[in-house]
C-alpha cells in the first residue's frame, strides 16, 4: 500500500486521522488523568483540551507521546520530523500580548513567569482577540527555525490579568 507524502502543510490532518483510528476509543478513559483545565462549559473545547494533552504531552510506559509514535512510523524527512517533534516541548503560561497579531498571524508575547519575549504564530482564527495589552493564557511550542512559537490547544484571552479569563474567549487552535 502506498502511503501519501506527509508534509508540514498536511501532517496535522494525517495526525488527527492516526489518533482517531488508533487511540480514539481510549482517549475518554484518560479524562481524569488530564492535568489541563477542563472547566470549559463546552464539550467540544473540553474534548480538544484532553486531545491536546493525550497527543502531545502524555507519555506512555516507554516515555513516548502519541506524536513520537506517529513521527517514527510515518515521517521519513528528518528535518520535518525534528520540526514536528518540537510540538512535544509545549508549555503553559500566562503572557502579556506586547504586539497584536499581524497579517502573518504573528503576535509578540511576554511570559509572566520568566519575562521572556516570544514571537507566536496564531492559527489565524479569531485574531481580533489577540490585541496588545491583553493577557493570553495557553500553551505554545517552538515551531519555526527563527524561534517563532505556535499556539496549541485551548487558549484564553483577557482584558485584565486579574479578571477571570472570559469563557467566550476560549479559542481552539489545534
Amino acid at each position: 500500500m502506498i502511503r501519501p507524502k506527509i508534509t508540514e502543510a498536511n501532517f496535522q490532518e494525517f495526525f488527527w486521522d492516526y489518533i482517531t483510528q488508533n487511540y480514539g476509543h481510549l482517549i475518554s478513559d484518560y479524562r481524569n488523568e488530564c492535568p489541563y483545565n477542563l472547566d470549559l462549559d463546552n464539550d467540544e473545547l473540553e474534548w480538544k483540551q484532553i486531545l491536546t494533552w493525550f497527543s502531545y504531552d502524555r507519555k506512555d510506559h516507554n516515555g513516548m507521546t502519541i506524536l513520537d509514535k506517529f513521527v517514527d512510523q510515518y515521517i521519513d524527512d528528518k528535518r520535518l520530523a525534528t520540526k514536528i517533534l518540537q510540538m512535544t516541548s509545549l508549555f503553559f503560561d500566562t503572557f502579556l500580548i506586547t504586539r497584536s497579531a499581524d497579517a502573518n498571524n504573528i503576535m509578540m508575547l511576554r511570559s509572566i513567569t520568566n519575562r521572556k519575549e516570544y514571537a507566536v504564530e496564531t492559527a489565524g482564527l479569531n485574531n481580533h482577540i489577540y490585541q496588545k495589552d491583553r493577557y493570553f493564557m495557553g500553551r505554545i511550542h517552538p515551531w519555526r527555525e527563527d524561534g517563532t512559537h505556535k499556539i496549541i490547544g485551548i487558549a484564553s484571552v483577557s482584558q485584565d490579568r486579574n479578571e477571570e479569563l472570559e469563557r467566550e474567549n476560549h479559542t481552539p487552535t489545534t
